[in-house]
């Protein structure tokens, strides 16, 4: 492109080729979630000891101590493909909204753990409903439709962490003429 058309329509269409990145089908990504798969299990059993329910992992499976109900972290559930959604989404974001390289990359390596403490707040709710005595609508009917509760969540800590990044930028300055000016 620099050669072509020279450095300012390459910085200029540097962004949606990187983008292109996200062409990537999301199933080949997942033969690789297991360290993911894992995570969550891990934070998931850590969560529920936090509270008091007891419970124990082998491998990706979660299951009660007195085997009432157990439920195993599969591919699918790892989170990965809400991960590479919240990524993109995140890029997208950051690079219309912010200005400033550095606060793009730090936006762009907090989205996997907003993906991430989503991903695990929904498995963990899962194991609190399951644990109320409601295993199957737990596995069932919630856990089907509880990506739509924890995938906005991970965007609103996506938006507020990019305001927290900006808070000082929008204080207001006195300019030399003596006047309030918000920046």
């Amino acid at each position: 492109m620099i050669f072509l058309w020279g450095k300012h329509v390459a910085r200029i269409l540097a962004f949606p080729i990187a983008f292109l990145v996200f062409m990537i089908p999301v199933c080949a990504l997942a033969q690789t979630s297991f360290r993911l798969q894992f995570l969550i299990t891990n934070a998931v059993q850590a969560l529920s000891t936090l509270i008091g329910i007891k419970i124990y992992a082998v491998g990706t499976t979660l299951r009660a101590v007195n085997g009432g109900w157990g439920f195993d972290i599969a591919e699918g559930c790892s989170g990965i493909r809400s991960l590479i959604a919240i990524i993109m989404l995140t890029a997208i974001y950051a690079h219309i909204f912010e200005k400033q390289l550095w606060k793009k990359i730090v936006l762009l390596a907090f989205s996997i753990v907003f993906a991430v403490v989503a991903n695990a707040g929904r498995i963990f709710t899962i194991i609190l409903i399951a644990r109320a005595g409601y295993p199957e609508l737990a596995g069932g009917i919630y856990h089907e439709y509880s990506g739509f509760i924890s995938f906005p969540i991970a965007l609103a800590a996506m938006y507020f962490f990019h305001k927290l990044l900006n808070v000082r930028s929008r204080k207001q300055a006195i300019v030399p003429s003596g006047e309030l000016v918000k920046q």
